[in-house]
């Protein structure tokens, strides 16, 4: 399958768009997770939600803005550790699980509110601002990224961090340490497979992802587009939004960013 010829509509990521919904939350449980050692979801969580609050340097009470916040999972996860949450996200469908599991939780400190995070209005708010999973880059306009970024900055308090985190990156592409297809298992009993590729000269990771249920009928979600960033090219959007300190970790315990790490965590000081 020739992925960077697939047509991708430009808002593949809002509620209609047809990738995030139900069939991608299925699709996020599986047991063998994104990186090379297999984690199921609940490892995934208490390790990333640990890692945030490692590398922020956190402590109970601080306020959080988690954009794009998804189905809450990271918002949810930093609110049962005395995090005060504020999850933003343009998908309803997310929202509303979102919602319903901190309301299942009791959790008075975590908040869900649906914005477009290229329209952020928040001013000096935040100890923190966290990206997380891989969602930097989805729109096609590279001047929207930096709007984000920017939108981040004006969103924390001086000292604040804006913490960025990606399992996809260039060297690793690079290197052939990138699945182009791959067949997953899920907690659902169902099968997730999917396909990607990288286009060197949009510098665009381009994918479909197919839930194959055990009849043997896929259920596609649409085609997507990422852009993928460097650690220079995104520190570079920092610099220019006015962040002053970059610290980049080649893992949740901190050790240093190299091109053979399995995943990229900046983190920007304001």
């Amino acid at each position: 399958m020739n992925i960077k010829k697939v047509h991708v509509n430009p808002t593949w990521w809002t509620t209609n768009g047809g990738f995030f919904g139900k069939y991608y939350l299925e699709a996020d449980h599986s047991f063998e997770g994104f990186l090379n050692t297999p984690k199921v979801m609940g490892q995934r969580i208490c390790e990333e939600v640990g890692g945030v609050v490692r590398l922020c340097k956190l402590k109970k009470g601080n306020f959080v803005l988690d954009a794009p916040c998804g189905y809450g999972r990271h918002s949810i996860g930093l609110a049962q550790n005395g995090l005060r949450i504020t999850g933003v996200d343009i998908n309803d469908f997310f929202l509303d699980f979102a919602r319903k599991r901190a309301k299942e939780l009791r959790l008075k400190n975590c908040n869900f509110i649906k914005r477009d995070i290229r329209k952020l209005t928040f001013k000096n708010q935040f100890d923190a601002v966290i990206n997380m999973f891989y969602s930097f880059g989805f729109f096609d306009d590279e001047d929207d990224d930096f709007s984000v970024i920017k939108n981040f900055y004006k969103s924390l308090k001086i000292g604040g961090k804006f913490l960025m985190h990606t399992f996809i990156t260039l060297p690793k592409i690079e290197a052939g340490d990138y699945k182009r297809h791959e067949i997953r298992t899920l907690s659902s009993g169902n099968k997730l497979e999917l396909y990607r590729d990288y286009d060197f000269q949009t510098k665009r990771e381009y994918g479909k992802w197919y839930i194959v249920r055990k009849s043997g009928h896929k259920e596609k979600l649409a085609p997507y587009s990422m852009r993928v960033y460097t650690d220079i090219e995104f520190i570079g959007l920092c610099v220019k939004a006015g962040f002053r300190k970059f610290d980049v970790y080649g893992s949740w315990e901190g050790a240093k960013y190299k091109d053979t790490s399995e995943l990229m965590v900046v983190v920007a000081t304001k």
